[in-house]
């Protein structure tokens, strides 16, 4: 078990708060889509650093088509210092050059990345209100590379919040933000799951465990922290060295109030002493345990504050059949197919490719990508069309059904005629469940979605990469995982239509 509260910025410990969530989802997408500059500000301790490697793990992912570079302190005394820390972070190598070669390195490298190998560079600045002038200047230099069509670099600053003035004595660079976030503290429900989110995650598989908070000590660790996450974790930090050394199995009230008192944090120690002094700190617990807004007498205290647990509740398909269009009816799976339907051209394929099923932690740029091979704004359009429901694609909900409909303009030219098969599925859904349970293999993997030319619709999963002899697709084989090494296949032609 690793330590819970740890001041390590741990992206495996992020909790998803809703206002974090939305805007590590926009983040994501304004990248994918190469929007160019996005900005998160908030306070101290509201979360920024950790976003940030969440953000790097997030994106760490899809390597093959993001490639990622971190400055963590910008602070820099010169401009030519800071071009030559950005070329060494793309691994551009030029020594004893002038500021303008460096520029010229650093713009035919993105040239190169986004252009001829087609990959996202994106470029995350920590603690970006340490960024001078200068290197604002440069940055909006930067963000002036791009093709008629997007942005060759992606920058994401995360900053506190006097960068906001920095951002208004700069209207050159501000009017360049495609996408500006701002980062709170915490509320008491989301405070109580913070914590325990991190307990549960560091605990060993399945083991639940005694609840180390009970919700009144919850309810005092908001009132100190004011709901800022640094704090809490700091706070909490305190609470279990303090349980260990007394040998206690839960934080009581006097436990959080002695460990608040010693935490070296100035507000939390100086409020707590206020409030010990004063005799604040009962009227603040009694008089919100015992009223509600209303003023009227709560019956179940722990109803009140006890953040009530999530129901998961799948999200029907809201679209009628009176709308017109073809739903594909998705069979159940029946696992890996051995041969392919030979190619008749009697029947047109379907309009839909079928759905996949949201579950925590998917984002639908990733669906997109995996399910048609590329992630692109026309394929994004496709998709938000074909579910007019989703009130915020960068949100999604858990168990709701994203359609994907068959792209318009698919065809079999761009396909070599030899590929390798891992497996053929029935649904869509059973597909994309076999590519991420073995995405952890490092293969590059894609669904090409075939249909027979008659009347079945169908999913093989291939390796991403295409060869022009068998011999090279057989060498292939023999390098991948023992998990699914003796399931592969080669495939010389095509017993079926590409979608």
């Amino acid at each position: 078990m690793k330590e819970p509260f740890a001041n390590s910025p741990d992206p495996d410990l992020f909790y998803h708060s809703v206002q974090h969530h939305y805007c590590l989802q926009k983040l994501e997408l304004a990248l994918r889509l190469r929007r160019g500059l996005s900005v998160v500000i908030g306070a101290v301790g509201t979360g920024k650093s950790t976003m940030c490697r969440a953000l790097l793990q997030l994106l760490n992912d899809d390597s093959g088509a993001i490639s990622v570079h971190l400055i963590l302190d910008p602070a820099f005394a010169s401009p030519l210092e800071f071009l030559a820390t950005i070329a060494t972070t793309f691994g551009i190598e030029k020594e004893d050059s002038s500021e303008w070669q460096m520029k010229e390195a650093i713009k035919n490298y993105l040239l190169h990345q986004g252009i001829d190998k087609n990959i996202i560079p994106v470029l995350i600045i920590d603690e970006g209100q340490k960024l001078p002038v200068f290197c604002i200047e440069i940055l909006r230099e930067f963000l002036n590379y791009e093709t008629n069509h997007n942005k060759l670099l992606e920058i994401v600053i995360f900053a506190q919040e006097e960068f906001s003035e920095s951002l208004k004595d700069r209207p050159n660079f501000s009017d360049r933000i495609t996408s500006l976030h701002k980062l709170g503290p915490l509320s008491f429900k989301e405070t109580c799951n913070l914590v325990r989110y991190r307990i549960q995650q560091c605990r060993n598989d399945g083991d639940t465990g005694p609840e180390l908070f009970p919700w009144s000590s919850l309810l005092l660790i908001f009132l100190l922290t004011k709901g800022y996450p640094r704090k809490i974790i700091m706070l909490c930090s305190k609470i279990l060295l303090a349980m260990l050394v007394k040998e206690k199995t839960r934080a009581t009230l006097s436990l959080v109030w002695n460990s608040a008192g010693e935490t070296s944090i100035p507000q939390i120690s100086n409020l707590s002493k206020k409030l010990y002094g004063g005799g604040i700190l009962i009227l603040l617990v009694g008089g919100v345990l015992l009223f509600n807004s209303n003023g009227s007498l709560i019956t179940s205290v722990k109803e009140r504050f006890e953040p009530k647990k999530s129901t998961q509740q799948v999200v029907r398909d809201p679209r009628s059949p009176s709308t017109g269009r073809i739903v594909h009816k998705q069979s159940p799976d029946t696992g890996h197919k051995s041969n392919l339907n030979s190619v008749t051209a009697s029947q047109p394929p379907p309009d839909e490719l079928g759905y996949l099923i949201v579950l925590k932690g998917m984002s639908l740029s990733r669906m997109v990508t995996r399910v048609y091979g590329r992630f692109t704004e026309h394929n994004l359009r496709m998709v938000l069309k074909a579910n007019p429901y989703l009130s915020n694609p960068a949100k999604l909900k858990v168990q709701t059904k994203i359609f994907f409909p068959r792209l318009p303009n698919s065809s079999t030219s761009k396909l070599t005629p030899i590929l390798v098969r891992l497996g053929e599925f029935n649904t869509l859904q059973a597909a994309y469940d076999f590519l991420i349970s073995n995405l952890k293999t490092g293969e590059a993997m894609r669904i090409l979605p075939m249909w027979n030319g008659e009347s079945r619709l169908f999913f093989l999963v291939v390796l991403e990469k295409k060869f022009q002899e068998e011999k090279q697709a057989q060498q292939a084989i023999a390098r991948l995982d023992s998990s699914f090494r003796s399931a592969a296949t080669v495939i010389k032609n095509l017993d079926g239509i590409p979608l």
